[in-house]
């Protein structure tokens, strides 16, 4: 097996590259309401009416 594949390296990018996903469709979308269709998703996890106050900016 190609140990480029298996080392620290790819496995460090590869976190990396998922925590970023994640921070950015996790904080700036939902929390930050950065992506105004997010607050959709937040209001089906919390219901709508707490989906303005998960989020910090109102429509």
């Amino acid at each position: 097996m190609n140990s480029f594949l298996v080392s620290d390296t790819i496995h460090m990018l590869a976190q990396i590259v998922i925590g970023s996903v994640w921070l950015f469709h996790g904080l700036y979308s939902k929390i930050l309401n950065g992506i105004r269709r997010h607050r959709l998703i937040v209001g089906k996890i919390l219901g709508v009416t707490n989906a303005g106050i998960a989020t910090t900016r109102s429509n």
